[in-house]
């Protein structure tokens, strides 16, 4: 009876992991961003000393779509987990449109591509705020849909200065 529940749970583990094995996540440093090069991050201060302001910007690239990708914001208090929040990616467009709505979606692109100096036709951007105390302990993930299984992550005090 003892060798059943031992191949069972033999079994259900096997299970588990390969249905695990083919994603992966991974860890993003400043020092080998230029290994990747369709992700930008930059961060700065907010006119609120107490609030660093984060863009991550996903360029278009064939294995990794942007239209479907997600960003994920986890804020840790130290050891306590605080909020994991979905963060909504503004797909950007290059081409300029006409008429009154579509102004600030066109002021918003020239904007972006002022700041991070490239064109952005296609790009995702994630822009979110996060309170200076948090940043050590907190993180961002970029994650693909169900086909792509890889996922980008970062620590928030590795992309900003207040270490």
């Amino acid at each position: 009876m003892k060798i059943k529940r031992v191949l069972c749970f033999v079994f259900l583990l096997s299970g588990f992991y390969s249905a695990f094995a083919f994603a992966y996540f991974i860890q993003l440093k400043p020092a080998d961003m230029k290994s990747y090069p369709n992700i930008l991050i930059q961060s700065e201060r907010d006119p609120n000393p107490y609030i660093r302001d984060f863009q991550v910007v996903l360029l278009p690239q064939r294995n990794f779509p942007n239209s479907s990708s997600q960003g994920i914001l986890e804020i840790y208090d130290q050891t306590n987990r605080l909020a994991e929040c979905a963060v909504d990616g503004i797909l950007l467009s290059g081409s300029l449109k006409t008429g009154w709505n579509n102004m600030f979606e066109n002021e918003y692109y020239m904007a972006m591509t002022n700041h991070f100096h490239r064109p952005l036709a296609g790009a995702k951007i994630f822009t979110f705020q996060v309170a200076t105390n948090l940043l050590a302990t907190s993180g961002f993930t970029l994650c693909g849909d169900d086909d792509v299984q890889v996922s980008y992550s970062f620590h928030l005090k590795d992309f900003s200065d207040d270490k």
